[in-house]
């Protein structure tokens, strides 16, 4: 076993700080870095599939819009899968399990306000983008088997995020949305995963999108009405007009500031007011 793995470690060179400038990619770097051993209750991952997020390009970037700015020499990248290659005394973990990473280590379950900021590549903290991590062993989540490396590593963020807005908002019966409607924003990550699994869950699904093409992906992934706001502006008039005037019980809102005015109009307004800003 090699002593030494590759990483690609954020080393800011760029003087440009747009995340859409392909100039801030050269704040990357792949380096050699050492192989270390797992301590008491840690385990070496290696990993074998990483998944990118919007996130990864403000923080590569060194965007203020970010509010946790990354460590120079640290690795980016919150979501990843890989097996376990040794591990610490007294890991619950075996060498050989198949894993993915929770995204914070302080935030396992119950009050978001247990959250301390710390978030796998951002901060402080290595991320994915290496072929090897070392973790304590509460960072780990069993990987399902029945999915590939590559889909497994998509799970975290957007999955995550995707399941906490569907099922902790008040608006679901446990894992049940029959009956209700779900309004979704574009086809990010976190978007595509409230679609279909809401779908799956038994929601009708609306979703907007800027684009034709996206529009029968949208249908093809478990979106019933897709509607463009390029052509509708005002996409929550059509949202309305979807729904009788009734309106939808959850808004997933992706767009932020830009947006929440518009996701308001449509939300049923006999009950909460349930959306989630992401």
């Amino acid at each position: 076993m090699s002593a030494l793995y590759q990483v690609w470690q954020y080393h800011p060179v760029s003087s440009s700080h747009d995340e859409f400038d392909p100039d801030t990619l050269r704040n990357l770097s792949l380096r050699d870095v050492q192989k270390h051993c797992p301590g008491p209750n840690q385990v070496l991952v290696r990993i074998k599939a990483a998944a990118l997020n919007f996130r990864d390009l403000l923080l590569s970037a060194g965007s203020p819009k970010y509010p946790t700015p990354m460590t120079t020499g640290l690795s980016m990248g919150s979501d990843g899968a890989g097996f376990v290659e040794a591990a610490g005394p007294g890991s619950k973990w075996n060498v050989g399990d198949e894993v993915i990473f929770r995204l914070t280590g302080s935030w396992k379950e119950g009050d978001v306000e247990t959250f301390d900021g710390t978030a796998l590549g951002s901060g402080n903290t290595s991320g994915t983008l290496q072929q090897y991590r070392l973790f304590d062993d509460h960072w780990l989540i069993r990987k399902p088997q029945h999915l590939s490396w590559e889909q497994a590593a998509a799970i975290p963020g957007s999955g995550g995020t995707a399941v906490n807005a569907l099922f902790h908002t008040g608006v679901a019966d446990g894992l049940d949305l029959t009956g209700k409607t779900v309004l979704t924003q574009g086809t990010g990550g976190t978007s595509c995963f409230v679609v279909q699994i809401a779908a799956a869950a038994g929601a009708r699904v609306i979703s907007t999108t800027g684009s034709e093409g996206k529009t029968e992906f949208l249908k093809r992934i478990g979106a019933q009405d897709v509607i463009n706001y390029k052509t509708h502006p005002q996409w929550e008039d059509e949202v309305l007009k979807l729904t009788d005037n009734r309106g939808v019980d959850l808004v997933v809102d992706v767009a932020g500031a830009e947006s929440i005015e518009q996701s308001i109009k449509p939300h049923d307004l006999v009950g909460q007011l349930p959306w989630s800003v992401l």
